[in-house]
């Protein structure tokens, strides 16, 4: 049992260490992004002061003296206005923490004291513990506990990795063609206001509407199926949730209560994410023609504004993702999902 339990806790150490470094590597992210902040903010004081600023005018100077005493001020963020975000923050936090205090003990008695459970357990004849609960299996050949280990830690996570990757990519990708559709609504003035003449900017406004459409289709054809499983198994996912906390006996336990909670509202966080993106796509794609409309189009010909009517008849149809080809995602149907829920929990309730 001590092997087994060598094992147990060799596996236990390394996820805790990967887990620290995950959440080490997450805050020096941010950390580093802030010093970045800082320090290309004020390379623009160092820049100017490399050029030729000697060969100017006296007045020129001046305008150079004025760019670099505003460039000596740092851009920076902050952590709710309290601390500014560096590398040195980074730092400071992990100076403040006691590794041996903390730890210490942990090493030197939770493990010392499941080496004891494992003799006592060993003392009872019953077989290795795995690290994750599974079905009642008596394990007492060391290699085949080892295998079973390794595969259940690999298993969980591919299933997290894979899970949290495929709504990383979808909202990164969302983002992106979302970002494009306010951009192009921005710089409707700006580009028939500073090219070359109204039509080339026109032209401009145009095609990159239309490959953002083209975009939007792409997304809708690939993700509508991965959408229509998210939806159906988030609705079964809090169905199921909410039968439990009425039912079962369990929830008594406090800590058993808060990890439903923060179950539940992953899970809704999630299909929020999904509607919320949806809701921006409608919003986004019909800001274009709100901007061509705020545009001086009462100031051209009549043929030319023409071409605006073209436009702002094509935003009217709203670009939009859908669920299985059947459900537009916006905020609307976040809350019938909710609903929906919650009429399949009084009919479980009712019927079981």
């Amino acid at each position: 049992m001590l092997s087994s339990l060598t094992v147990l806790e060799g596996i236990g150490i390394l996820s805790f260490f990967m887990y620290i470094s995950l959440l080490s590597g997450t805050l020096f992210t941010y950390c580093y992004i802030g010093e970045c902040l800082i320090q290309e903010s004020t390379s623009l004081c160092e820049a100017l002061y490399h050029c030729n600023w000697y060969e100017l005018s006296t007045i020129d100077m001046k305008s150079i003296c004025i760019c670099m005493m505003r460039a000596r001020k740092p851009l920076k963020l902050t952590c709710v206005k309290l601390c500014i975000v560096s590398l040195r923050t980074f730092t400071e936090n992990y100076a403040k923490l006691n590794v041996q205090e903390h730890f210490q003990p942990y090493f030197f008695n939770h493990v010392c004291s499941d080496i004891q459970k494992g003799i006592m357990k060993e003392n009872n004849s019953m077989g290795y513990q795995l690290p994750y609960r599974t079905l009642d299996m008596d394990i007492r050949d060391i290699r085949i506990y080892a295998l079973i280990c390794v595969y259940q830690i690999t298993y969980i996570a591919s299933i997290l990795f894979g899970y949290v990757g495929f709504d990383c990519m979808f909202v990164n990708l969302s983002i992106q063609v979302i970002a494009q559709f306010a951009i192009l609504s921005y710089k409707v003035k700006t580009e028939l206001n500073y090219s070359k003449n109204y039509h080339e900017g026109m032209k401009k406004l145009v095609l990159r509407h239309y490959r953002l459409i083209r975009l939007t289709e792409e997304l809708e054809d690939n993700f509508n199926i991965p959408i229509m499983q998210q939806l159906l198994g988030t609705t079964l996912h809090i169905c199921i949730c909410g039968y439990y906390v009425l039912m079962t006996k369990e929830m008594a336990d406090n800590m058993t209560l808060i990890l439903f909670f923060l179950y539940v509202s992953c899970v809704i966080t999630t299909l929020f994410i999904y509607c919320f993106i949806g809701e921006c796509f409608i919003q986004e794609s019909t800001k274009f023609g709100n901007a061509i409309y705020n545009y001086e189009w009462y100031d051209l010909p009549a043929i030319e504004s023409k071409f605006f009517l073209i436009c702002m008849a094509r935003t009217k149809k709203p670009q939009y993702l859908t669920s299985g080809k059947f459900a537009v995602l916006s905020l609307t149907i976040f809350t019938d999902i909710v609903k929906t829920s919650m009429g399949y929990l009084s009919v479980i309730r009712t019927f079981v």
